[in-house]
Parts: C-alpha cells; structure tokens; sequence
C-alpha cells in the first residue's frame, strides 16, 4: 500500500493541474489540498474540485509562512505552476549540451545538492504546433502519404503520471526514465481532428499531399533547414520519441516506478532558448537588478511590433508565412498539450502581430547577442526564473521537506537533458525530442530488469529478457527487420494510400481484379507445393491463444490441427507473447506436462496429437518490447521469426515443419513480402526451401480480388487459403466506409454465409483454391458448450452441425472450431461427407444464389441481406460483445467467453465497425427510431454494469476504458483500423511487474 495519504496540487487551476486534480479525485484515495491563488478561490473550476472532497487554499505563492502553514502535514506536493503567463517561445532542441540547458542543469545541480532526489522523465512533442497548418486559409500541406505515425504528449498524459508517482512507495537515488514507444495516430488523423478546430468556423480544412522528394529537394538546396528536415522525418515514419506519456502511453519503465521522494522533473518542451543563456548569467551574477514577474506583469509586458529577427528561414517568401504556416494560435488546435516547434515562434493574441524566428546554431554568435539584448528575450528569462524561483520556494516551504520521504514534485520548465547536434544530410537523425536514437547514448539500467540491452549490436529489449529471447534468436531477428522493414511500412502506406482513393469515391479503380495479373489468373498450368508432411487432411482445425493449458489441451483435442495463435485470440503483452513462444518449444519438444490449479495436464502419446500451426500477428502491428536501431520490429516478424529459429530443425525431425497462418493481408504484394521472409529464414537457418508451409486467411475485401496472386506468390510454400469471414465482414464495412450509409448491412446475426458477398467470397475462394490444389478452409464456428442447460447447448450445437454441413458441401476441406468439445461434431459430419483427406477435386462449390455462376465484382460487393433488420437487440448484443472484450483485451486476456461465443478480435471488430456503420450512415431501428451517437452511449451506460459478470479477470477500470473507447469510436467521422492498435497502449502490467501498466 502506499504511504501517500495527503497530496497538495499547486496551481491546481492551471492549464496543468486541472487534468492532475482530476485524476486524483477520480482515485477516490486521497485526501487532495488544492492550491490556487486567492483571486480564483471562487471560481467554477475549484469549487468543482471541493465538491467533490477536496480541500482548498487560496494562498500567496511568495508568502513563505502562508505556504508553511497550508504545507503542514502534506505527503506529496504536486506543483504545476506556471508564473510565466507567456504562451510562445518554443524552441527546437539542437544542440549537444548546448548552452541553452545551463540553467536547467544548475537548477538540477541544486536540486541534488539540497539532498532531494529526482526522477528525470522526458517527454515527447506536444501537438500543437507538430505540424505546418495554415487554419487561416483552411489549409493543410502533408509530405508524403500522411499515414506515418507520429507520436505526442498531452496533459492528461502528465496527470497521469503524476497519479502513479504519487502512488509509488519506494525511495530510490536518482535516475532517469528513458521511455519509448509506438504510436497508433498519424498525420492525416490529427488532420481530420483538426477539421473541426480551425478557428471559429466549421469549414473543412483542405489537404494537398506533397512528395517527400520535394523535402529532400529542399533540404539539399539549404542544409541549415532545421524544420525541413523534422517534417522529413515524420514523413518518412520516423518520428518516434523516446517516451511513453503521449496519447497511447506505451512506456519502456512502469509508471509506479517513480520514487516516491522525488523531485519529478517532467521536460514540456518549454526550454530556454541559446541566446537566453547570457540573460541568465547576467541574473546569476547580480540578482537586484532582476525582480520576480507577476502573471500580471506577464501579461502587460509591452512586446515589439516587429520582427525580432533580422533572419529567417525562407519558406514560401517571408517570415509572416512562416507564421501562417507553423505558428499556430493556442487557442485554434490543442489536444490538452503545450507545443513544442523546430521554429521559435511568437504569437500574441491581443494583437494581429507575431514574431518568428529561427533555431539559432551556437556558433551564430552575432545574431545570439544581438537577440540577447532584446528586452522581450530580457523579459521571457526573467519569467523563466520567476517559475523556477517559486517552485523551489514550495519546496522549501513543506513542514521538514528535507528528511521527508514522501516528497514528490514536478516541475514543468526545468531539466536534465541530451541532445544529440543535427546533421543536414539526407539521413537526418532528429534529437530526442522527434525520434529516439539508435545513436543516444543514453541508455539508463535501472534496478529491475525492465530495459536490457543485449551484445547484438543495435537490439534493445523493453521489457523482461526472457528464456526465449537468446542473442542467435534476437541477431536473426535483427537480420530479418534490417531486410524487410523498409518493405513492410512501404506496403502499410500503399494501404493508406488505397483507402484515401476510395474515400475519394474513385472505388472502380479498386474494386475489380487487378488487370496486371491477369495472365496468372488465367493461366491453368501452375499449382502450389503439394501438401507438407501432416497437412494432407485438415478437416477440422482447432483454434486458440498459446497459454499452456489451452496449448496442451488442443494438441490433445483429436482435431488434425490446432492453431497456435499469436493474433486476434491473444492480448500483446509481452508476457504473453514470450510465454506462448516457450509453450510452444515445450509443446514440440514434449516437455509441456504441467500441473494447473493442482490439475494434471499431459500430452497424448506422440501421433495421436494435433499439428501445430501456428499465427503470427498482422503486419499492422508492431512489437514495441523490441527495438532494432531504435524502431520498434513487426510484430508478425517477431512471432514467426522466434518460433521458426527455435523449432524449425526440431518439427522437421520430429516429422512434420514449421506450418503457419498468414493474417489479414491486403495485396498480393504482402503476400511477396512473406515469402521473400520465408526464403531468407529457411536459408538463415539452413533449412531447404519449400520446407515451411502457410495457409493465408482471406479476411479483407482487397484480398479477396487476388486470390490467384497470393497463391501465386507463396506458390512453392503455400497450403491453402482459409475463410476468416469475421474479419472479412469487418474489412468489408471498413474499407467501404466512405459508403456508410448506402452499403448499411443488418444486425450482425443476419449477416451469414448466405449473405451474397459471402456467398460469392467462398465459391471464389474453393474454385481458386482446388484449381491450385491447396486447401480451402472453412471459417470459425464461435459456439461453445452450454453446460447446466441441455435445450440450449443442443440448439447451439445444432448451429454447429449446420454451419459444418454448408461448408463441407460447399467443397471446404476442412474447418474451424474454438472448444475442444465441438471436435466430435465436426469431425463426423466431414467424415460423412469428406470420406478422402480432401476435396481438391470440387472446382466450383454449389450456390444457394447462383449455381456454377462465376464470380463477379458485383457479387463480392453485394451487400443486400433479404428481410434483415436493425433491432435494438442487436445494437444491444454489439454494445455488449464490444465493450466485454475490449475490456478483457486490455487485462490480457484475448480470447474470451461471451453469452455462450467464444469471441476473438474479430467478432469484436464487427461490433465495433457496426455501431459506427449505423450511426455515421444515419440507419434506422426496425422502430424507425434513429440510431445516433448519444443512442449508442444511452445503450452503453446500459451495458457496461454488468459486463464484470459476464467475463471474469476484468475490472470496472478495464470497463471504463472500453465504454470511452467505444463511445468515441462510434462518433468518429471515419473508422478507425483496428481496435487492437487503438487499446494497446492501455494493457494491464502481466509481466510480474517488469514491463508496463498504462496510465489510465
């Protein structure tokens, strides 16, 4: 438990404090002082907080005694003061220990000095002013696709951490946190958000796409463009930072790590700028020639009406575009953030003037000086000090500060930092600010075993090094991201580039069979790789996450295979990534017997087992626990890499080989790209090529019209292609989404394989499959036992058998089920009918539709469902099935019982992209009633208490983040991709603690 009973927020008001009272209140296990300065003792905001149990204090923050007495008996003072009262002058950081960090670093010396430790945690860019948007002419100017992810902090993020360190309990010595992470937001997303935040009207902002090789151009033509290069880099994906308190938090250290008494000194980007550093010295040596700024003096302090700058970075002509361009007004787009710039920028919103002016090197010293002795740069060091002044002053003023052990503070404008100098070239490494560095020296161990660095050079582990991640395994795995990378964000952006033209309504250029590769679809000669050793017959396929019971007990179910899945049944925490992998080793190698909940669970003898295959995650997803110089690799890369090392050789000897199922591709192309890894690993390893199997899931609408081509590219490993028809009924809203509210499909339970795009997807799918004798495989029964109610199982196992009869007549060669108490069911009904191992021979599978038809276009976009309905039912069983499994995903638990369903990723995703479906395309209830957001949330607010009992291991926190989720979901003006990407910021700590617990 934590010692902290009592927590003091000064400047509880501010831009800052709100969000941290907030969080403080919320926890509902502290006794919080909030205090604000004695004018704004009545206003809203603080009598909001005292009726909601705090305590407040109107105090004078230069009246010592008053803060000693206000101070007494407080175990934590959180101080979010801002005496400066200017917005503005944000700096670019650019410099190897440049001058501009004197005073911060003296300030820090002191700190250290006065025996009160510190937590140093640096944060990342501030969204405000991240981008070049003009809102005054409603315009925006994007380099490259728009679609790389970029990465913020907001203020709630710092409240957040504020909470956890206040809840820490252990004193440390100092230390940094140096956090890192990957973002899910990209430029094109902030600039959707800010199309409703451009000023006071509503209009859209206008965005044109610029080719990156307009900012190499650029750069080449004036190497000191500082700002260039940081759009370059953003633009090129590279901007990722080296911290965890932005947006979806996804930090290398724990939260909790924070001592508690400590000094927490959390880096805003609000920095002294180069030329400041003189002022400060000339304070230093005669401080009564300086006195502190009120907010008052702050404000009224009379500014230049021109230019500071003599010169300025050319941009489209002057400094005033520059302006237009990147000095964006506070008060026209903020995400709760302050704002961080490459350009030092100035606005004063009394007047219509502003100042803008570029990063200085410390080798300018002429222009340093002349700046120096402006009286605004006078005025900003004076008020940089005058906050740093009244911090240290409330410090002072806690009852014993020095021996307190509870102390906790953080301070908003001073820091310890590295930087790294700019080099204008081509390949650009931003500073810690943009981008961690592969290059940073910093690379700080702290006491637990929470961020390792390995002997293979450029690998870093954020999180627990576990058994599995041995230095051969992480080397290959370097190797793999080192090739392959650079391929796989080139296809992620080809993707986004898809979905723009068909939200521009061009989808004929989309929606047909590439006219490319037709002479592979029409030519009949080519087949795939005969089946590998065990594949031969699959007629039922069990499915399922990689913890150790669910391991032994499908391997054990009498199904001929089971998939080990690493994707849509599995939440990503790192503890269970590597546990699955280990699971795995042991499952091959027969070392799996284990005892459970004092339950023995044992493998059958050797040849009565299922064959493993084996998921690895999409290419969407990254494994953030793993750097490779410095960026995150794929998470695909990271599962199929580990699994292949470790037990290539081993399945091979044991008689079978490494088999996989690829997920969620979107071209062809991706399907070139696994095979190109396939043929590198098995070389990598000195296995023959051909030896590895994959099985692709056709489970998006692009996939589906390239068939051939995906069998085609993985011809010499592939094993088939598998109905995923929940993801595909989720692809198949998703990327129609500019078409909401024409393409408006029923209520989730009339949409079957009956639907006609169904219906047309499987009949391609079995033809293409038997033409290139490979397997064809059915897609998931979700249905599991019923026990205690013998009417309802038989009606759900019934459901069962005739989901099993329609596939294997329809020509499937095999299926899926999610319990191993379906295998039975399934198996006799394939046995009867599929008495071979297959059913290579069915050409073309029978239509309730239309006959021997062949497959058009239209068909595999017809969405019309006869006689179905929208019912407030099933709105309900969305809201339910969406909100019970994003809640368990984030606790660590992906695969999860819902109403008598096993439901996975998938079936949540439907929910989700559903709801927004109806509300975004205005559909109607069969009551008429319009379904609408506050609809949505009415039927949320419902829900959401009982969805504790319906799935154990969650909480109410856990339901909380999955009803805002869903609520904000819904009233999005466009879907977002995948929930997975959107939620894994907020996973639950379960890896002993050694790994990451979001700030929720």
């Amino acid at each position: 438990m934590s010692a902290v009973k009592v927590i003091a927020v000064a400047g509880a008001t501010g831009y800052v404090g709100r969000p941290v009272v907030d969080e403080l209140l919320k926890a509902g296990t502290f006794q919080v002082r909030v205090l604000t300065r004695k004018s704004g003792v009545d206003g809203s905001v603080v009598q909001d907080f005292k009726a909601r149990g705090a305590s407040v204090h109107g105090v004078s923050y230069e009246d010592e005694e008053e803060l000693k007495d206000v101070l007494k008996g407080v175990d934590v003072v959180l101080s979010t003061l801002n005496a400066g009262g200017i917005t503005g002058a944000q700096p670019f950081e650019g410099e190897e220990e440049a001058e501009i960090f004197r005073a911060k670093r003296d300030l820090h010396k002191l700190a250290k000095e006065l025996e009160v430790p510190i937590t140093v945690i640096l944060t990342g860019l501030f969204p405000d002013y991240l981008m070049g948007w003009n809102f005054e002419a409603k315009a925006v100017d994007i380099w490259g696709t728009g679609d790389e992810k970029i990465t913020w902090t907001t203020m709630p993020d710092i409240a957040r951490i504020k909470f956890w360190g206040s809840k820490a309990t252990s004193k440390q010595p100092m230390k940094l946190l140096l956090f890192g992470r990957t973002n899910t937001r990209s430029v094109s997303v902030c600039a959707a958000r800010a199309s409703t935040k451009a000023g006071k009207s509503q209009t859209k902002l206008q965005v044109t796409y610029h080719p990156i090789q307009e900012l190499h151009d650029r750069i080449a033509a004036n190497p000191g463009d500082v700002l260039g290069a940081v759009m370059r880099e953003t633009a090129s994906g590279r901007s990722r930072v080296p911290e965890p308190l932005s947006n979806d938090l996804y930090p290398v250290s724990q939260i909790q790590t924070v001592p508690a008494g400590s000094n927490v000194l959390v880096r805003q980007c609000r920095l002294l700028t180069h030329f400041e550093r003189d002022v400060i010295g000339q304070w230093k040596a005669d401080k009564s020639k300086w006195s502190l700024a009120s907010n008052s003096k702050a404000k009224s302090q009379k500014l230049p009406k021109t230019p500071i700058v003599g010169t300025q970075t050319k941009m489209n002509g002057d400094y005033r575009q520059i302006d237009g361009l990147y000095g964006i007004k506070e008060s026209t787009f903020s995400d709760q953030g302050q704002t961080c710039s490459a350009l030092l920028c100035f606005q004063d919103s009394r007047q219509d003037e502003s100042w803008a002016y570029t990063w200085v090197r410390n080798e300018r010293k002429s222009h340093r000086d002349a700046l120096t002795r402006h009286p605004w740069v006078k005025h900003k060091a004076k008020v940089a000090i005058g906050q740093a002044e009244q911090h240290m002053r409330v410090i002072e003023c806690v009852e014993g500060w020095r021996a307190q052990s509870g102390l906790l503070l953080m301070v908003t404008e001073i820091t310890a930092s590295h930087v790294n100098s700019l080099a204008a070239t081509n390949t650009f490494i931003p500073p810690p600010c943009v981008s961690s560095l592969e290059t940073s020296p910093i690379r700080i161990h702290t006491s637990s075993p929470i961020m390792s660095s390995t002997s293979v050079a450029g690998v870093q582990i954020l999180g627990a090094q576990y058994e599995i991640l041995t230095e051969p395994a992480l080397k290959f795995i370097s190797a793999l991201h080192r090739t392959f990378e650079s391929t796989r964000q080139e296809l992620l952006a080809a993707r986004q580039a898809t979905q723009r033209l068909l939200d521009a309504g061009q989808a004929d250029k989309i929606w047909t069979f590439p006219p490319e590769t037709a002479a592979i679809r029409e030519d009949p000669t080519w087949i795939c790789a005969p089946p590998a050793p065990g594949l031969e017959d699959r007629r039922v396929e069990i499915t399922g996450p990689t913890d150790r019971k669910m391991v032994i007990n499908a391997l054990n179910s009498g199904a001929k295979t089971f998939m080990a899945d690493f994707e849509d049944s599995s939440s990503p925490t790192f503890q269970n990534m590597l546990n699955g992998q280990v699971n795995l080793r042991d499952a091959i190698r027969r070392q799996i017997d284990s005892n459970i909940g004092g339950k023995e669970y044992k493998l059958k003898p050797a040849g009565q087992t299922a064959v493993l295959i084996v998921r690895p995650r999409g290419w969407h997803l990254d494994e953030p626990r793993i750097l490779v110089d410095g960026r995150p690799v794929s998470g695909g890369i990271f599962d199929f890499g580990l699994f292949i090392f470790h037990n290539g050789h081993e399945l091979v000897k044991r008689g079978h080989g490494p088999y996989f199922y690829l997920p969620k591709m979107e071209h062809y192309k991706e399907a070139r790209l696994w095979n190109d890894i396939i043929n590198f690993s098995q070389d990598y390893i000195r296995m023959p090529r051909g030896t590895v199997r994959a099985t692709v899931l056709i489970e998006t609408l692009p996939a589906a019209f390239q068939m051939d081509e995906i069998l085609f590219e993985l011809r010499q490993h592939s094993s088939g292609l598998n109905c995923g028809r929940w993801d595909y009924i989720f692809s198949f809203i998703k990327k129609r989404r500019a078409q909401a509210e024409s393409t408006i499909l029923p209520d989730r339970s009339s949409v079957t394989m009956e639907t006609p795009f169904m219906d047309a997807y499987v009949r391609l799918l079995i033809r293409t499959c038997h033409r290139r004798k490979v397997a064809a495989m059915g897609g998931m029964s979700a249905q599991i036992p019923i026990k205690g109610d013998e009417k309802a199982n038989e009606v759900a196992m019934a459901k069962v058998r005739a989901d099993k009869l329609r596939e294997v007549k329809a020509g499937h060669d095999g299926t899926w089920i999610a319990h191993p108490l379906i295998c039975k069911i399934a198996t006799d009904i394939f046995d009867e009918h599929m008495p071979g191992p297959n059913q290579y021979h069915v050409h073309a599978a029978p239509s309730t539709i239309a006959p021997e038809a062949p497959v058009l276009p239209s068909d595999l976009l017809n969405h019309q469902v006869a006689g179905g309905k929208i019912t407030a039912a099933g709105v309900k069983a969305n809201v339910e099935a969406a909100l019970a499994y994003c809640a368990a995903w984030v606790s660590g638990n992906g695969c999860v019982p819902i109403n008598y369903l096993m439901e996975d990723a998938a079936t949540a995703e439907i929910a989700r992209l559903q709801l927004w479906q109806w509300v975004k395309g205005g559909a109607k209830l069969d009551t008429t009633d319009v379904i609408t957001g506050s609809y949505i949330d009415k039927v949320i607010s419902e829900v959401a208490p009982s969805v504790t009992k319906i799935v154990s291991g969650i909480n109410k926190q856990h339901v909380e983040i999955a009803a805002s989720y869903l609520s904000g979901q819904v009233k999005r003006e466009w879907a977002s991709d995948f929930l997975t990407s959107d939620l894994m910021p907020y996973l639950e700590a379960q890896d002993g603690g050694k790994w990451v617990r979001a700030a929720l």
